[in-house]
C-alpha cells in the first residue's frame, strides 16, 4: 500500500494509482473493522472522482468500494461487467469481476475469467494457480491435470495440486506427507 501511497504523492494526477490505493485499502477493510482505512479509501475515491469521473479507474475503484465495504455484490457487478465490456484487456478490472463472479456462485463464470486473466498476463503465475484451484474445487481433476501438463510456471499451489491428485489415485498418506 505504501507505494500507491507514495504514488499518488508524487504524482497526483496518477488515476491508476488512485484506483490501486482505494482498492487496496478497502480490500484491507473488507471485513469492516478500520474505520480509519474506510475514511482513508472513501477520501481518495472523491479525489479520483473530482480528477477523472468517466475514467475506467474510477468505477474500478468505485466498484472495489462498493465490494469491499458496502458488500454491495450486484451493483460492484453492473459496474465492473460494463468496464471489462468495454477495456477487456483490464486485468484489474478482470481480477475484480473474477471475484465477483466467485461470491455469487459463479464457479464457471470465475473459472473463464481466471483463464482469460492467464491469456492476458501469462508472466503472472496467480492467475495459473487460480485456474487450478477453480479446477479442483469443482472436482474437474482431469481438467487440472491437464492444466499441469501445459506451460505453466511452477509454484507450490501447482505442487500442492499435483500432490492432492496423485494422493487422489493411490491414496497412500504416507506418500502424501512424505
Amino acid at each position: 500500500m505504501l507505494f500507491r501511497s507514495e504514488a499518488v504523492a508524487l504524482d497526483p494526477t496518477f488515476r491508476r494509482a488512485w484506483a490501486e490505493l482505494v482498492s487496496t485499502l478497502t480490500y484491507l477493510n473488507f471485513y469492516g473493522d478500520h474505520t480509519e482505512l474506510t475514511r482513508r479509501a472513501e477520501e481518495a475515491l472523491e479525489r479520483l472522482k473530482a480528477l477523472a469521473p468517466d475514467s475506467v479507474e474510477y468505477r474500478i475503484a468505485q466498484a472495489a468500494y462498493l465490494y469491499n465495504i458496502l458488500k454491495d455484490y450486484d451493483r460492484a457487478d453492473k459496474i465492473i461487467t460494463e468496464v471489462t465490456n468495454q477495456y477487456p484487456s483490464d486485468v484489474r478490472a478482470l481480477e475484480l469481476r473474477s471475484w465477483i463472479e466467485r461470491l455469487q456462485g459463479d464457479f464457471d463464470a470465475k473459472l473463464a475469467s481466471a483463464r482469460l486473466a492467464v491469456e492476458l498476463d501469462p508472466r503472472n503465475p496467480v492467475w495459473s494457480d487460480i485456474v487450478l484451484r477453480m479446477l479442483v474445487m469443482m472436482h474437474r481433476y482431469d481438467d487440472a491435470w491437464s492444466e499441469m501438463e501445459g506451460p505453466i510456471q511452477e509454484t507450490y499451489r501447482v505442487g500442492y495440486t499435483r500432490n492432492l491428485l496423485r494422493f487422489r489415485e493411490h491414496r497412500d498418506f504416507g506418500r502424501l506427507e512424505a
